[in-house]
């Protein structure tokens, strides 16, 4: 089901593109077998997207009602899982993980709200009925991200990138059991989380297709600034069922350079110094840093500085300033006496 907002100011739908789902629901699962699953989600509009479990609704006319879960079932753990209630749900990327418990017919549902400017603008509702049978199959595996050009890594799973950048990265996929893979992404379909990216698939593995390494190539605009998160999905050729396996990713577009504190008093304890925004940085000029090409660095100036810090998205500056550090002597001579005292 879509629904899209009103605008206050017009009275009227605000003119929004509802989000497309890029993966198929899962639909039979194998008892005690790990489950990774993404819904792909896609919004041409760039807004920000939030998950949400939600109650499943029945009916073949409005208004519809909620579906009832029998004791041991929940909107937020809808599948009986080992160990029990740890259905994983994660609300900015819809990434679902849990491993079934019980051979069993399941419901759940999963609402996406679209927020533009920090405004609800449109909800899209996704009902995904799944049955857990008795079977075994292989997870492909889906590694971190490696072989970055022109981009900078800020954990082993997200990476920054400055507009106008010709960004490129790999992830490697293998099945341990050499089954056949194939690869699908949400970076390159129609629509596109990462627009006019490039997804090459290179086959490295014996089966001869049990392993793959996914080559992606994004250059992105100023009009992709903002953080964008995308899904890869690897399925091999199990039977009856495909084993498959599904992880997010995520790139971020900066379009400036960010230094903290803007400006700071050094009396002896090092400042720290922290940058962001973009990959091959420096820092300049080096007097009393303790690191001049990492984003963290720490100064103890002899005086009064202005430190830069530039990369390939722009360039920041902090001041930190020099005062002596406080120093109390105290005259090592004289005598007193008990319940004496004197000035300091």
């Amino acid at each position: 089901s879509v629904n899209t907002t009103i605008d206050p100011q017009t009275g009227q739908p605000y003119c929004n593109t509802s989000v497309a789902f890029t993966t198929l629901p899962v639909t039979f699962v194998c008892v005690n077998n790990p489950v990774n699953f993404n819904h792909g989600a896609v919004d041409v509009d760039g807004d920000s997207l939030v998950y949400t479990q939600v109650n499943p609704m029945q009916g073949s006319t409005l208004p519809y009602t909620n579906i009832n879960y029998s004791a041991g079932w929940t909107v937020t753990n809808p599948i009986r899982t080992t160990p029990p209630n740890t259905f994983g749900f994660n609300t900015q990327t819809g990434q679902l993980k849990f491993t079934p418990a019980n051979i069993e017919q399941d419901v759940m549902a999963v609402r996406i709200d679209e927020y533009r400017n920090g405004v609800l603008v449109g909800s899209t509702m996704r009902d995904i009925q799944l049955v857990v049978i008795n079977c075994s199959k292989s997870t492909p595996f889906i590694d971190t991200i490696t072989s970055i050009t022109n981009g900078f890594l800020s954990n082993t799973d997200e990476i920054s990138v400055c507009p106008n950048s010709a960004l490129s990265f790999s992830v490697f996929c293998t099945d341990f059991t050499r089954s056949n893979l194939n690869l699908i992404s949400s970076a390159t379909s129609i629509p596109a989380a990462l627009p006019g990216a490039t997804l090459n698939t290179t086959f490295l593995g014996l089966a001869p297709n049990d392993s793959v390494l996914a080559k992606f190539s994004w250059t992105p605009s100023i009009a992709d600034s903002g953080c964008h998160y995308f899904s890869l999905t690897a399925s091999n050729d199990d039977c009856p069922i495909n084993g498959s396996n599904s992880k997010t990713f995520k790139v971020c577009v900066q379009n400036k350079v960010a230094v903290t504190p803007k400006q700071a008093v050094y009396c002896g304890t090092p400042i720290q110094l922290t940058a962001s925004g973009g990959g091959n940085g420096q820092w300049f000029p080096s007097a009393g840093l303790t690191s001049t090409n990492s984003l963290n660095t720490l100064a103890s100036p002899m005086n009064d500085i202005t430190y830069l810090y530039t990369s390939d998205c722009g360039v920041d500056s902090a001041k930190v300033i020099v005062k002596p550090s406080f120093i109390l002597n105290v005259d090592s001579g004289g005598t007193i006496c008990q319940n004496g005292w004197f000035a300091i």
